[in-house]
C-alpha cells in the first residue's frame, strides 16, 4: 500500500530504468487509486492501520505516546516538517530547458534534447554524494576559518570548539536535523536521510556538518581527545539500548528522534574508543586496507551490478550469493588499487604518494 504513495520523482526514475515511455502523471494517479481501491477491498490495511499497530507495540509509552501525538508541539512539528517538504519539491528549484511556449517555436540549441531536473531531487550522484557533501563541507570550513582568522580568533583556543565543550552543544543540536529526516518518504525511516540532487537538502548539510565540526574539534584537541571513547563498552551498551527503542517509536518523528541521534553519536563514540584500543598500534595491513578503500568506495557499484547480473540464475542460496559479491568484488578491487592505482597519479589524488619497497619493486 505504501508504494502507491512514492513521489513522482522516484516514479519517473523507475519507469526511465525500465524504459517506460513518458508517463502521464494524471493517468498514473487514477491508476494508484484503483490499485488502492483493490488493495482495501482485499484487505490489505492501509498506511494508517499499519502505523496504528506499530503504535501498539510501545507497552510502557503508550499513554506518553498519545498524549505526545496529541499535544500542540506535534501539531506545530507535522506543520514544519509538511511545509518543508512542499518547499524542497517546489518548482522553485526545478531546471528548465525548453520553451514551453508552442505559439512560439524556436532554436532549442544543444539544449533542446535535455530533461527539467531538479536541483534537489533528480538523482545525479547517486553513491558519491558523500563526496559531494564533502565539497560543500570542505569549502565552507575554509572560509569560516578564514573569518575569523581576519577577525584575530584562534578558533581551537575558544571553548565552545574545544573537544570537551563541543560535545555537549554538538550532539543536542543535532536533533534539529534528525526532526526534519523522513520528510521526503512516504513513512519514517531509521537513520539520517540520503541526497542525490546537485543542491545538498539543507537539514542533511546541517545534519553531516555537525559531526563534521566534531571530527575537526578532535583534530585541533590533539592529545587532549585521547580520552575520547575510552568506555566505548558502554557507548555500545547505550547504542544498543538505543536501536529498538528507535525502531519502534517510528512512527512518531518527534519521539524517535532522541534515540536515533543517541544511537548515531554512541556508536561513533564506540568505535572511536574500539579502534584506539585494538588498532593504536601502526599495522601495515590496516594501513593498506585504508589507504585502498578510497578505490572500493568508488569503483564497487559496476562491479557489484555484473557479479550480481552473472550469478543471478545460480542455483544457490541468497546469503551465498551476497557472499560471493562482497568478496568478489573486494577481491577484483584489491588487485586493481595494487597494479593500477596505488603507484600511479590516482593513488597520488586519493592517498598521498606511495613507494614501492625494494621487495616490491624487485631489486635485491
Amino acid at each position: 500500500m505504501d508504494s502507491t504513495n512514492a513521489d513522482w520523482e522516484m516514479t519517473q526514475g523507475i519507469a526511465s530504468w525500465l524504459r517506460v515511455p513518458e508517463l502521464d502523471k494524471k493517468r498514473v494517479e487514477l491508476g494508484r487509486e484503483r490499485v488502492r481501491k483493490l488493495l482495501r477491498e482485499a484487505g490489505a490495511p492501509s498506511h494508517q492501520d499499519s502505523s496504528a499497530q506499530k503504535e501498539n507495540i510501545v507497552d510502557a509509552g503508550k499513554k506518553d505516546t498519545r498524549t505526545l501525538q496529541q499535544s500542540q508541539f506535534k501539531k506545530t512539528l507535522e506543520n514544519i516538517r509538511s511545509g518543508y517538504a512542499g518547499w524542497l519539491k517546489s518548482d522553485r528549484f526545478q531546471t528548465t530547458f525548453r520553451n514551453t511556449d508552442k505559439k512560439e517555436p524556436r532554436d532549442q540549441g544543444i539544449f533542446g534534447n535535455l530533461k527539467p531536473r531538479h536541483l534537489i531531487l533528480s538523482r545525479v550522484f547517486d553513491h558519491l554524494w558523500f563526496l559531494w557533501f564533502l565539497c560543500w563541507l570542505i569549502p565552507l570550513f575554509v572560509c569560516a576559518e578564514s573569518l575569523f582568522h581576519g577577525l584575530g580568533i584562534s578558533v581551537e583556543k575558544q571553548w565552545p570548539f574545544q573537544l570537551n565543550a563541543s560535545i555537549w552543544w554538538m550532539v543536542p543540536i543535532t536533533l534539529f536535523p534528525q526532526l526534519l529526516m523522513g520528510t521526503m518518504t512516504p513513512r519514517m525511516h531509521f537513520g539520517p536521510d540520503t541526497s542525490l540532487g546537485i543542491l545538498p537538502q539543507p537539514h542533511l548539510i546541517v545534519y553531516y556538518a555537525i559531526f563534521f565540526g566534531f571530527g575537526m574539534s578532535m583534530f585541533v584537541s590533539g592529545k587532549n581527545a585521547t580520552n575520547l571513547g575510552q568506555w566505548w563498552p558502554c557507548h555500545f551498551l547505550g547504542a544498543a539500548l538505543c536501536f529498538p527503542t528507535a525502531l519502534v517509536t517510528m512512527g512518531n518523528p518527534a519521539l524517535t528522534a532522541i534515540p536515533q541521534i543517541l544511537f548515531a553519536w554512541l556508536t561513533c563514540f564506540g568505535l572511536i574508543g574500539a579502534f584506539r584500543s585494538w588498532c593504536s598500534t601502526e599495522s601495515r595491513a590496516i594501513r593498506y586496507i585504508s589507504d585502498s578503500s578510497y578505490w572500493l568506495y568508488l569503483m564497487h557499484i559496476p562491479l557489484v551490478i555484473a557479479l550480481a547480473c552473472l550469478i543471478q540464475t545460480w542455483r544457490l542460496p541468497v546469503f551465498v550469493k551476497l557472499c560471493v559479491i562482497c568478496f568478489g568484488t573486494t577481491f577484483i578491487l584489491l588487485i586493481t588499487y595494487q597494479l593500477f592505482v596505488r603507484y600511479t597519479w590516482i593513488g597520488l589524488m586519493l592517498h598521498g604518494s606511495r613507494k614501492k619497497t625494494p621487495l616490491q619493486s624487485g631489486t635485491p
